[in-house]
């Protein structure tokens, strides 16, 4: 089995990977291995515990294979694509869905829509919940939810809310969008980017060491507007639905930050 690190051993192993620095900043590492080049370990971010990984697909699907069973609760994985490809018979997974992993530590350029960016109160919710279902019902983060520390929106001319996005951030050090979704009305205008670039520089502005985001990876449009941005696509990842046979729990002696 192999030996469960520290989060100062994760971030020594990792070589300085990004993906592995935001989320030990953000608190949501718990116990963690490393292997063959690979680091799997538990994230404990938003109330749910899942595995997240790095490194080589085939390593991470070994490795994975080998701690599984010191985590019950943890019934989903999102490792390097790939990896589903290399897990042992002992363990199969359903897909979910392939997602990126973006960041930036430059604020972006100003773009002409960004003086009708705003941040949103509680009575904007109701118009934010509305422009999600009819633009992004897939979207990870809804207003209500916990993981929203806030929203930001964009107002058109009309007054109508055109775009939206809820800042996910979990640390005073790294900051994280998500749900970012424009109405169907307003599209190819810009909000969308307008909005996300007044938002990454408000963060940025504000002390976070880097603005980091994900996206689904059959989105095109939503990753050429991250990258005109100044935002970079570091990993390429599958998340899966855990399943098969486990092996008798043992007690998990590793350490981390994750609460």
């Amino acid at each position: 089995m192999p030996h469960p690190l520290s989060p100062t051993e994760i971030l020594a192993a990792s070589g300085g990977d990004r993906y592995v620095q935001a989320a030990v900043g953000n608190g949501t590492v718990g116990d963690a291995w490393a292997a063959d080049g690979a680091l799997v370990w538990v994230n404990a971010s938003h109330g749910r515990t899942r595995f997240s990984g790095v490194g080589p697909p085939a390593a991470a699907a070994r490795l994975l294979a080998q701690v599984r069973d010191q985590v019950p609760a943890a019934t989903r994985a999102s490792l390097p694509r790939g990896w589903l490809a290399h897990l042992p018979t002992t363990v199969t997974a359903t897909p979910l869905a392939d997602w990126d992993w973006l960041w930036t530590t430059t604020p972006p350029p100003q773009l002409a829509a960004e003086d009708r960016a705003r941040r949103l109160t509680v009575a904007d919710l109701p118009a934010v919940r509305t422009l999600l279902e009819e633009s992004s019902p897939g979207t990870s983060t809804w207003p209500g939810d916990d993981a929203a520390v806030r929203w930001a929106g964009l107002v058109a001319a009309d007054g109508s809310l055109a775009a939206c996005l809820a800042d996910t951030s979990r640390s005073a050090a790294v900051g994280h969008i998500s749900s970012v979704a424009t109405a169907h009305a307003h599209r190819r205008n810009g909000y969308g980017a307008a909005l996300t670039a007044w938002t990454t520089r408000g963060l940025l502005a504000e002390g976070k060491s880097a603005v980091t985001l994900g996206m689904y990876a059959d989105n095109d449009a939503a990753r050429a507007l991250y990258l005109r941005l100044g935002f970079a696509c570091d990993h390429a990842f599958t998340a899966a639905e855990l399943t098969g046979d486990r092996a008798p729990a043992v007690s998990a002696s590793g350490c981390g930050t994750g609460t």
